[in-house]
């Protein structure tokens, strides 16, 4: 079940309307998943602080499941602080993907992405306690947060080497 802070539907009501970019409570799950990942921010919660938005992701966002998966590997293989190596690739692989699921991402991957998505929001709502409308905030995101994301040396891995 992908599930969004509790506060983030009162924060983003100016975020959605019918000639909005933004439709479901899960565009806002994924901007904040986005930030959380890129920024390396996870955060362990109660699930009294979260609301459930969707089981399955939606059809809109399945073009990007494997981008998902993709972060979600390279995030833990690379926080996982081990040399990489086949073995470890393959646990994780294991681990988070699901062949059989609709959106590829297992149960457990599913759970880190909702860390992931908390720890975004917490961060996006820290930088924007109040949310203008749907054109500004997108030029916020892309102009403030987006560039604090992804810098950390866990995104840098193009000499890494995976071997045997």
């Amino acid at each position: 079940m992908f599930k969004i802070h509790r506060d983030a539907k009162r924060w983003s009501d100016k975020l959605l309307y019918s000639t909005s970019p933004f439709k479901t409570q899960f565009d806002i799950y994924y901007l904040s998943f986005i930030v959380g990942i890129g920024l390396g921010r996870s955060v362990q919660f109660e699930g009294a602080m979260t609301t459930d938005i969707t089981r399955d992701v939606p059809k809109n966002f399945l073009e990007y499941r494997h981008s998902l998966a993709g972060l979600l590997l390279v995030s833990g293989l690379n926080n996982a602080g081990l040399p990489l190596n086949k073995t470890l690739v393959k646990s994780r692989v294991q681990e988070l993907l699901d062949s059989h699921s609709q959106s590829f991402l297992s149960e457990k991957a599913t759970e880190l992405m909702n860390c992931f998505a908390f720890a975004g929001f917490e961060a996006m709502r820290e930088e924007m306690p109040r949310v203008p409308e749907a054109h500004d905030f997108l030029i916020w995101y892309h102009n403030v947060m987006l560039p604090k994301c992804f810098q950390d040396d866990i995104w840098n891995f193009q000499d890494d080497i995976i071997t045997g």
